[in-house]
């Protein structure tokens, strides 16, 4: 029969559980004073520009005044809209976008003190050639990167994150980024 008296046995058992159990709590609060990490959403948008008569795409008047400002550096007039697509992470994502998900958009973030902006630590996109076969179905070849770029941006903005040349020699591809929030 066991007597009502604690033994040394028990009274360890006891404080082992209090020692744990306090840790825990003070795990969990300090969880608790930890700011989780902010998710922020971003718009990509794909433009082929080619020379020829001046054609804009219909775009929202932010992306517009980008494409605009970029368009007095290059000598391509005819911009044709390939792909617009949102992008929603806490830290790093990629998606794919364009004919068949041809692009793939890779971004890496960080904020910073002023929640207003942040630094994008790496953008990069790459293309994947493909073929469709006879039977109907999409093959992909060899992926091809096509820019990598760092840079910071206000929440709100709209920048041109960087153009580069197709197979084709008269196109490019102009990429747009807009942190939205």
């Amino acid at each position: 029969m066991l007597g009502t008296k604690p033994t040394a046995l028990a009274a360890a058992v006891t404080l082992a559980l209090l020692v744990g159990s306090s840790a825990a709590a003070a795990a969990q609060d300090e969880g608790k004073r930890r700011p989780a990490p902010t998710t922020h959403e971003f718009q990509i948008t794909l433009i082929r520009a080619r020379p020829g008569q001046l054609s804009m795409p219909d775009l929202p008047s932010d992306a517009l005044e980008a494409l605009d400002d970029v368009a007095h550096l290059l000598p391509y007039k005819d911009f044709e809209l390939l792909d617009v697509a949102w992008m929603r992470t806490h830290r790093e994502a990629s998606l794919r976008m364009g004919e068949v998900g041809s692009f793939e958009a890779f971004l890496a973030f960080q904020g910073t003190e002023d929640d207003q902006y942040l630094l994008i630590q790496n953008f990069m996109l790459s293309r994947r050639d493909f073929d469709r076969g006879e039977d109907g179905r999409i093959y992909y070849g060899d992926q091809e990167a096509l820019l990598s770029s760092s840079f910071g941006i206000t929440i709100g903005e709209t920048v041109v994150v960087g153009t580069s040349r197709l197979n084709v020699s008269d196109e490019a591809l102009i990429v747009l980024l807009k942190a939205v929030r």
